[in-house]
């Protein structure tokens, strides 16, 4: 019995090895990436929480952590911003998403989004031809240059609302691997870098 037991515990960290989301080590090279593909570098705090699944959806959420926030600046690494108050918006990410809790201090780098657009494979195919066209984004790359946010299936009351929340707020999509606690490692190495590329202007 005792074997079946640690057997059972073997299988389970192991499946959870499998599926737990992995980041790249943060060193020269992920650094080098993290300001070269990202328009925003930013400290701040979280103010309050935004949640939302397929049922609901509350912009001052209850709920202990979230994935979704207002987000108060501190300061900026990299980017220029217009108000000190935005929102940290995690959608795709699943397991890779960092899980907020208000008055948390965090270093986030991301894109903005400008835009919702819903995409489709099957808007890909001309309807009289099996010619392929162009494709779209894949789902790991949510977010394009142009700050066009792509999804596939989303509730349409949610996408309302989101077009709503970034007409009114500067919207940043952050990458799980791009949201970091304020003191730990990773964030000072980011804002050493940050210091280190400021003294070569």
């Amino acid at each position: 019995m005792r074997k079946l037991s640690l057997i059972i515990v073997f299988l389970f960290l192991s499946l959870q090895q499998i599926f737990a989301c992995q980041c790249e080590p943060l060193d020269s090279l992920t650094l080098a990436k993290i300001y070269h593909e990202k328009d925003y570098i930013l400290i701040g705090h979280i103010v309050k929480g935004i949640d939302n699944d397929s049922n609901e959806f509350s912009e001052d959420t209850n709920e202990e952590s979230f994935r979704n926030a207002y987000f108060k600046v501190d300061s900026v690494l990299k980017g220029k911003i217009h108000s000190d108050t935005m929102i940290i918006n995690q959608m795709g990410q699943g397991s890779c998403a960092d899980f907020y809790q208000i008055g948390d201090r965090k270093l986030i780098a991301g894109n903005q989004i400008k835009k919702f657009e819903k995409t489709s494979i099957n808007d890909h195919f001309e309807s009289n031809s099996a010619e392929i066209l162009p494709s779209p984004p894949p789902l790991d790359v949510l977010l394009n240059s142009a700050g066009t946010f792509f999804y596939t299936h989303m509730p349409d009351s949610i996408v309302k609302i989101w077009k709503e929340l970034i007409r009114k707020y500067f919207a940043i999509h952050v990458l799980g691997c791009c949201s970091f606690d304020r003191d730990s490692y990773s964030a000072k190495m980011i804002i050493m870098e940050s210091k280190r590329r400021d003294s070569l202007k």
